[in-house]
């Protein structure tokens, strides 16, 4: 069990300034709109970069270690899920993951402050879990998009050839 101290004081919704760079933010947009579309292996690098970020925050919302890794994992499968729907012009992607965080706790963001951000590795059993529940490469939209393409441009072919047939059988006889 991690040892994190219930008593301590809130921590900020967000880093305080300056301890997420530009292009870190740009980097951690841009995964959120690869797995968005589907890209698992975009998935698993967001994880990588802002668990150790989240997990502290989960431990704060949920002091008992089971609760909090069910918070944890929760959250992040709807991040998966829901990534999609992040707008990098409303918000910034830490933000978001960190709102939705709270969300899944049922309770409101805490108002930013100045205490240093502190990270804290999740478990290692918490990623495989994660990924468990995630669908299957072959249920993943990803892996229908060259047989829906296929069918597409089959259908259109047989709709140009159907439409020559009758073309064809319109045509008055010489």
């Amino acid at each position: 069990m991690y040892p994190y101290p219930p008593h301590a004081a809130p921590l900020a919704a967000s880093p305080p300034e300056g301890s997420i760079e530009q292009d870190e933010e740009n980097f951690l947009s841009h995964l959120l709109a690869e797995s968005g579309d589907g890209d698992l292996r975009a998935f698993s690098t967001l994880y990588r970069c802002v668990a150790p970020r989240l997990y502290p925050l989960a431990l704060r919302l949920r002091p008992r270690q089971e609760e909090a890794d069910a918070l944890f994992v929760d959250t992040f499968l709807h991040i998966w899920t829901n990534a999609d729907g992040y707008h990098p012009t409303r918000s910034a992607a830490l933000d978001w993951m960190i709102t939705l965080l709270y969300q899944r706790a049922a309770l409101p963001p805490p108002t930013p402050s100045d205490e240093p951000w502190p990270e804290l590795p999740p478990p290692d059993e918490l990623w495989p879990a994660i990924r468990a529940r995630l669908p299957d490469e072959e249920d993943d939209s990803s892996s229908l998009r060259w047989p829906l393409i296929i069918a597409c441009v089959m259908g259109v072919l047989i709709g140009v050839l159907l439409s020559l047939s009758l073309l064809l059988d319109l045509r008055p006889a010489p």
